[in-house]
């Protein structure tokens, strides 16, 4: 939770309403979940957006590694 929400007083509206979510969608919230649903990223776009992040990495000197588990995902999409 973001500190300026504290700040600002709205701590208890926002949980409240996280966990109304919660309890609409059966233990998830249920805008995430529906967003989570409805987000579809092509697999063109994925690869796109993984060679621009690796790009990125490799111009910053980071570096970085895929996890098993993500590789996975990706290839079974």
């Amino acid at each position: 939770m973001p500190l300026w929400m504290y700040e600002a007083g709205l701590l208890e509206r926002v949980m409240d309403w996280v966990r109304g979510e919660v309890i609409i969608g059966s233990g998830y919230p249920y805008v995430i979940e529906t967003a989570d649903q409805t987000a579809v990223l092509q697999a063109e776009d994925r690869q796109i957006f993984f060679r621009i992040l690796q790009d990125w990495a490799e111009a910053a000197q980071l570096n970085l590694r895929f996890s098993r588990k993500m590789v996975s995902k990706v290839r079974r999409r």
